[in-house]
C-alpha cells in the first residue's frame, strides 16, 4: 500500500495537487507513528495525537493561548492540540455567564410519520421568522434546503459558507434559515437573530479513529467529555446570555440516544440535563402532534402561565440534579493523566525513539484500569508488542517476547472480535472454551447490528420496546404455524436475530435457511410442512435435501480449511416413506415442534439482551450479552446439539 501511494502522489500533476498530497508528504516518512483505519467507504492513515510538537511555528512559540468555552477534564484539549500540559484559567462561579433557557423538541421520538419533510421545524419557523441549521455534510445542506424550499417557497436560504459575512442580512431578514454544515461551534445567534434551532444527524463520533475505539475497543466512555462539549457547544448556537431563548429541535439516531438515555444524560450539567428530560417528558405526555407543537412553541410566550409551569418544573428538576452532585463524591479520572503519556509516546514514536516510546507505552497500559476501557488498555497492550516487532526489525531484542505477548493479549481480549486477527500473526492455540467465547463474540456483534438496523432507528424506548416485543412475537408465530415461504423466511430470520449469518437462497433446487454457525460449521436445511403430521416424507424431498451442501460448497464464500456442513431436514411429520429412507444417509431430522421449544426460549434471552441495550461502545452490554449466550440454548454448540440430535433415515415407516 505504501508503495502504492508513493506511486500515485509522484505521479500526480502539479496542478492538480490536492490536500492528501501535502498529507501524505506530512507523513510518509513517519508511518511507523501512523494508524490506518479503513472502512467499507475510506482508508485514513494519521497519527492517534497531531505532532505539533515538530512544527517550529507551533512548538517555539514564548505563548500560547487556548480559547474554548467546554475545556474538559479528560484531556481533550491537550489531544486536540498535541501538548503535554496546558494550564487552565477558569472563570469564578460568579462570573459564569448563563446559557438562557433552552426547550428541547424530539418530533421524531413522539411522531416519527408527522415529521417527514422537517414539518415540525417548517411550523415552528411560521411563528418565528428566522431559524438555524446545523447539519453532518455540504450534500445535507443542500438536501435540507430543498425540503424546506418545497414546504416554504418564500424563504431565504444562507449557506453556511458564507454566514459570517451576511449575518446582517440573516440578522434582518423577515423569513429565512441558515443552514451550516458540519459546525458544532464559531458561528453564535444570540438575542433575537434566531430563537429556533435545528441539529440534524450530526455525527457524536465525527472521524474512523473515534469509530474505531467506541465500536471495535467498545471504549464509549473515553470520549464522554468530548461528546459532552461537541453536544453543548452545538445546542448553544442561539441562547448566548442569559435573556437568550430557543427551541432546540433535536434529530437523527446518535444525537436523540445521547441525550435521552439516562445514563448518558449524567453527563452534562444539571441546567441542561434538566431541560432535556423535561423537554423529552412533554413530548411524551403531548395529546396528539399539533399539541406538541403548541407545547413547544410555549417558550415564545414567557409570561403565559402554561411556559412558566414548564419552566418552574426545569428549575426544580435542576436543583435536585444540583443537590445530587454536591452529595456525590467526586468522580476519579485519570484520563488527563493518561492524555499526557499519550501525547509524549506520539512524540517519541514521531521522532522513532522506540525505547522511549515502549516505555511511555507500558505506564499508559497500566493506568487504564477502569473495567469499562478494557479496550483501551488492549489497545495499549498491543501498541506496546508492536513498538517492540519494530524494534526486532531493527535487530535490537528477539521477537519471541512481543509474539509472547500478543499471544497472551489474543486470549485475554477473546470478548472483542478486532482482537481475534492476532491469530494470523502470532499462531495462537486458543483452547475450546476460549474459542466458543470468540464464537460468541461474534454472534454479539452481528445482534448490535442487528438492533441498530432494525430496532433503534430513533424511537423512544417505550415504543423500540413495544417494537423488540411485536417482532419477536410475530417470528415465533412464523416458527409456530407458518407454511412454505414464510415458514422459511422465519427459519432465516431466527438465525439472524441469534446473531448467526445467515441466508435463503429460495430458488429452484436451492436449500431453504441456512445459518453459519461459526468458521467451523454451517447448517443448511430442507424444510416441509405436510397438511398432516403423519404424511410420510417421500423420496423426492429427501432428494432436494441431498443437494444442498454441495450448494453451500459451490456458492458460499467458505473458509480454506475444511467445514462441517449439517445438513437438516425440518418438518412437521415424523415418518418417511421406506424408499426415501434409503437414501436418507448423512441427513439429519429436526421436529418442528422440537424448534418451536427452541425458538421460544432463545427469543426469551435474546429479547432480554435488546432490551437491556443503550447504544454502541457499552462494553458493559456487551459483556453481559456474553455472558447471557453462553448460559443459553443457542451457543454454537448447543445448536449443533439440537440440529444433529435424530438422523432422517431413523424415523419410522
Amino acid at each position: 500500500m505504501v508503495l502504492e501511494l508513493s506511486s500515485y502522489f509522484d505521479n500526480q500533476e502539479k496542478d492538480k495537487h490536492d490536500s492528501n498530497y501535502y498529507s501524505w508528504r506530512n507523513i510518509q516518512d513517519h508511518l511507523a507513528a501512523c494508524n490506518i483505519y479503513l472502512s467499507e467507504g475510506q482508508i485514513v492513515i494519521a497519527p492517534l495525537i497531531p505532532p505539533t510538537n515538530m512544527l517550529d511555528n507551533f512548538n517555539k512559540a514564548k505563548q500560547r493561548i487556548y480559547l474554548t468555552a467546554t475545556p474538559g477534564k479528560d484531556g481533550v484539549l491537550e489531544k486536540a492540540f498535541g501538548v503535554e500540559n496546558i494550564e487552565r484559567i477558569s472563570l469564578p462561579n460568579k462570573g459564569l455567564p448563563s446559557i438562557g433557557r433552552r426547550f428541547f423538541a424530539f418530533p421524531d421520538l413522539w411522531y416519527p410519520e408527522e415529521n417527514s419533510d422537517e414539518n415540525f421545524f417548517c411550523s415552528i419557523l411560521k411563528k418565528v421568522a428566522r431559524g438555524v441549521v446545523l447539519v453532518k455534510r455540504d450534500q445535507d445542506e443542500n438536501s435540507v434546503a430543498s425540503v424546506i424550499k418545497k414546504s416554504l417557497p418564500e424563504i431565504k436560504i444562507f449557506s453556511g459558507k458564507t454566514i459570517q459575512d451576511e449575518m446582517s442580512a440573516f440578522s434582518s431578514s423577515e423569513f429565512g434559515i441558515a443552514i451550516l454544515a458540519n459546525r458544532y461551534d464559531g458561528v453564535d445567534f444570540p438575542n433575537d437573530v434566531s430563537h429556533l434551532l435545528l441539529v440534524k444527524d450530526l455525527p457524536v463520533y465525527q472521524n474512523l479513529a473515534e469509530r474505531f475505539f467506541m465500536s471495535r475497543l467498545k471504549a464509549a466512555p473515553l470520549y464522554d467529555d468530548l461528546v459532552k462539549n461537541r453536544i453543548m457547544q452545538a445546542v448553544g448556537r442561539c441562547t448566548r446570555s442569559a435573556n437568550d431563548s430557543a427551541i432546540v429541535v433535536i434529530e437523527g439516531r446518535d444525537l436523540q440516544r445521547v441525550l435521552t438515555v439516562k445514563d448518558k444524560l449524567k453527563l452534562f450539567p444539571p441546567e441542561l440535563r434538566a431541560e432535556l428530560i423535561i423537554g423529552n417528558a412533554v413530548g411524551e405526555q403531548s395529546k396528539g402532534y399539533q399539541s406538541f407543537i403548541e407545547n413547544s412553541e410555549l417558550i415564545l410566550h414567557p409570561e403565559d402561565d402554561d411556559w412558566k409551569s414548564i419552566d418552574d418544573a426545569i428549575i426544580q428538576q435542576r436543583s435536585e440534579f444540583q443537590k445530587e452532585e454536591q452529595n456525590l463524591p467526586e468522580k476519579s479520572s485519570n484520563l488527563a493523566q493518561i492524555a499526557k503519556l499519550e501525547v509524549r509516546f506520539q512524540r517519541y514514536m514521531w521522532s522513532e525513539n522506540y525505547e522511549q516510546a515502549e516505555g511511555v507505552c507500558q505506564a499508559i497500559a497500566e493506568k487504564v484500569t477502569d473495567n469499562l476501557l478494557q479496550g483501551v488498555q488492549y489497545y495499549w497492550r498491543y501498541i506496546f508488542a508492536s513498538v517492540q516487532l519494530r524494534k526486532y526489525s531493527e535487530g535490537s531484542i528477539e521477537r519471541r517476547k512481543p509474539i509472547s505477548d500478543l499471544q497472551v493479549l489474543r486470549r485475554e481480549a477473546n470478548n472483542l472480535t478486532w482482537f481475534q486477527a492476532l491469530d494470523g500473526v502470532t499462531s495462537t492455540s486458543i483452547p475450546e472454551a476460549d474459542t466458543s467465547q470468540d464464537d460468541i463474540a461474534i454472534m454479539v456483534d452481528n445482534i448490535e447490528k442487528y438492533i441498530l438496523n432494525n430496532f433503534d432507528n430513533g424511537v423512544s424506548n417505550s415504543k423500540r420496546f413495544k417494537k423488540i416485543g411485536q417482532q419477536f412475537q410475530n417470528l415465533e408465530k412464523g416458527i409456530k404455524t407458518a407454511k412454505g415461504v414464510g415458514f422459511e423466511k422465519a427459519v432465516e430470520r431466527l438465525g439472524k436475530v441469534l446473531g448467526f449469518e445467515s441466508g435463503n437462497p429460495n430458488g429452484e433446487g436451492q436449500p431453504d435457511a441456512w445459518w453459519k454457525l461459526n468458521s467451523d460449521s454451517i447448517v443448511v436445511t430442507e424444510e416441509k410442512v405436510y397438511e398432516s403430521n403423519e404424511h410420510e416424507i417421500p423420496i423426492h424431498d429427501v432428494r432436494e435435501s441431498i443437494a444442498h451442501p454441495g450448494w453451500i460448497k459451490r456458492f458460499l464464500d467458505l473458509p480454506k480449511h475444511k467445514i462441517n456442513i449439517i445438513n437438516v431436514f425440518i418438518s412437521n411429520s415424523s415418518k418417511i416413506n421406506n424408499a426415501a429412507k434409503l437414501e436418507a444417509d448423512g441427513i439429519y431430522f429436526l421436529k418442528r415442534d422440537d424448534l418451536v421449544t427452541f425458538a421460544v426460549k432463545a427469543l426469551a434471552t435474546m429479547k432480554e439482551i435488546c432490551i437491556s441495550y443503550n447504544g454502541e461502545g457499552d462494553v458493559k452490554w456487551h459483556q453481559s450479552a456474553i455472558d447471557k449466550i453462553m448460559r443459553s440454548n443457542f451457543t454454537p454448540n448447543e445448536v449443533k446439539r439440537l440440529m444433529t440430535s435424530n438422523r432422517l433415515n431413523n424415523l419410522k415407516s
